[in-house]
């Protein structure tokens, strides 16, 4: 009987060793393929990404270096696409983490029958292939291959819990690195700001709006190309150097980049003025032309412009100042013709830029009706009075009783004429500048005051009333100024008008125009003494009020 004992040994002896030899075989299957696959998996995820970056980065039709605005925009939003760093980046990021994700999630675990084998399906492939040997063989090699699967799924799990920790480690370095390059335009931006606002600063530069006379600080732009408007076109979100607009159309979003040559609003609501192109380019003056009715204050503004336009630099600010004195010339071979100032219409200035380089001006002429000066209340209500920077005062003769009555006298004919006395004009116009805090120099009004003596033909052509060249001689400008200032208190009997300008400005020039001289200032013979005198030039008051100070009378 013993050799039974020793058969049933053997054969317990065979089979554990067959156990043995075949979970030995099914570990190492299981490590084998938790190896394979766990490689496969950690190094798949950061292809499938790389393949969605790719993708992501190539899609130029969907526009992945920009985000469209929102039509309409929100408020506080401009219609601009979003700069690349500001937006799309981290959309791209998403996209790519959103669509490397999902390959590799197909890839490890789908079981569709379509498309590629996932890493999964092989494995379940590889657990099946027993099921197709008959008895024991067959049940060898499903326990060897169960090892493998369930090493696989493991191997599975690690390499996908490598590969997450490499995807979140490179995506939060990622995001840091975006964040820092972000943080950087920022700063970029702010100093481009920073740096054109101290220029424009040092310069002492400004723009107004033409129309509503309320200093503009952010003028809002229009799109050449669409007319939409941007009401914040500087460095940002939207463009560090140049932003694209909704239409496509590149727009600069410093001056140095051409910022001023596009057409330009008040950025008031109430208001929306078109700004003088070019605005925030050069040094603004703003000179209101002050009057009573029928002065002659639209007149004068007329061959002023008209003696400036040939000088170099010369360029309108806009095109209601073009417009307005394009037929200049032929406005002024007839003055009937010339309309006054319609109290009831809308008050916008003149904008013409004269100078060249760093004489270069922006200049604002205010032609307000006459009779805003009758009314202390509506000369408060000016609001070009806050930026006044000079003064063109004009001057009647005619509306000057001594002058009026001695002509009158002599029934010399006379042109149209201002019944408003000066003296009550200006001393409602140093009110309303006080009121402002206008340049206060001491006890008087640091602006400047030219007084512009008008209609100066007729007095050198006939009457009793001589010219204010022909009382005193007069060659350079501080003695022309003080002979028409010696005019007007001696013969004229205005004594007490320059004595309240004296005390009033600091400086205070005088001058004596014709309109007929806006084409060239020539030598005129005196009717009554037959001397050849000149008048001043139209701009000559203009030229003095814009001259450094040091150039003062």
């Amino acid at each position: 009987m013993w050799w039974y004992i020793v058969a049933g040994l053997t054969i317990v002896a065979a089979g554990a060793v067959a156990v043995t030899v075949i979970l030995v075989l099914s570990a190492a299957f299981a490590a084998l393929a938790a190896s394979a696959v766990a490689v496969f998996t950690a190094g798949f995820v950061p292809v499938a990404m790389r393949r969605a970056g790719a993708v992501v980065l190539r899609d130029v039709d969907q526009g992945h270096l920009r985000v469209a605005p929102p039509d309409p925009p929100p408020p506080g939003r401009d219609p601009g696409y979003l700069s690349y760093y500001f937006g799309p980046a981290w959309r791209d990021c998403g996209d790519m983490l959103v669509a490397g994700g999902r390959a590799a999630v197909r890839r490890a675990l789908s079981l569709r029958a379509k498309g590629p084998r996932s890493v999964l399906g092989y494995l379940l492939d590889a657990w099946r292939l027993p099921d197709e040997l008959n008895s024991w063989p067959g049940v060898v090699g499903k326990v060897i291959f169960t090892g493998g699967l369930v090493g696989g799924l493991v191997g599975l799990v690690a390499g996908a819990a490598v590969a997450g920790t490499f995807l979140l480690v490179a995506a939060l370095v990622f995001a840091l690195l975006l964040g820092a390059l972000l943080g950087g335009t920022w700063a970029v931006c702010a100093v481009l700001h920073l740096v054109e606002l101290a220029a424009l600063r040092v310069r002492g530069i400004t723009v107004e709006c033409p129309s509503c006379q309320r200093r503009v600080g952010v003028p809002v732009y229009e799109c050449p190309q669409c007319q939409e408007l941007h009401h914040r076109l500087l460095p940002g979100s939207l463009g560090v150097l140049a932003r694209t607009c909704r239409c496509r159309a590149e727009l600069p979003t410093l001056l140095l980049r051409g910022r001023s040559r596009l057409r330009a609003h008040c950025s008031h609501p109430d208001c929306r003025g078109v700004l003088p192109i070019g605005g925030l380019t050069a040094p603004t003056h703003h000179v209101p032309v002050v009057a009573g009715k029928v002065a002659g204050k639209t007149v004068h503004m007329l061959a002023a412009i008209a003696d400036l336009r040939d000088d170099d630099g010369f360029a309108f600010g806009d095109d209601h100042t073009r417009d307005s004195f394009v037929n200049v010339a032929e406005q002024l071979q007839d003055l009937r013709t010339v309309p006054s100032t319609l109290p009831t219409a809308p008050l916008r200035a003149a904008t013409f830029f004269v100078g060249v380089g760093s004489r270069r001006r922006l200049v604002y002429l205010y032609d307000a009706a006459g009779e805003y000066y009758q009314s202390s209340d509506k000369v408060s209500g000016l609001r070009f009075l806050g930026s006044t920077a000079g003064m063109l005062l004009v001057v009647d003769p005619f509306s000057l009783p001594s002058v009026l009555s001695r002509m009158t006298a002599e029934e010399i004919e006379l042109p149209q004429h201002s019944t408003s006395p000066p003296d009550d004009v200006v001393s409602r116009i140093a009110d309303g500048l006080r009121e402002r805090d206008v340049g206060r120099r001491r006890d008087r009004i640091g602006v400047r005051v030219a007084v512009v003596v008008t209609k100066c033909d007729v007095l050198l052509d006939r009457g009793p009333v001589p010219h204010p060249y022909e009382v005193r001689d007069a060659t350079g400008r501080s003695e022309r100024s003080a002979a028409v200032a010696a005019w007007l208190a001696d013969t004229a009997g205005e004594g007490g008008l320059v004595r309240q300008l004296a005390n009033q400005y600091a400086e205070v020039g005088y001058f004596a125009v014709s309109a007929f001289d806006a084409f060239g200032a020539g030598p005129r013979r005196s009717g009554r003494t037959g001397r050849e005198l000149s008048n001043d030039p139209p701009s000559a008051p203009l030229r003095w009020l814009l001259r450094p100070r040091a150039g003062a009378l």
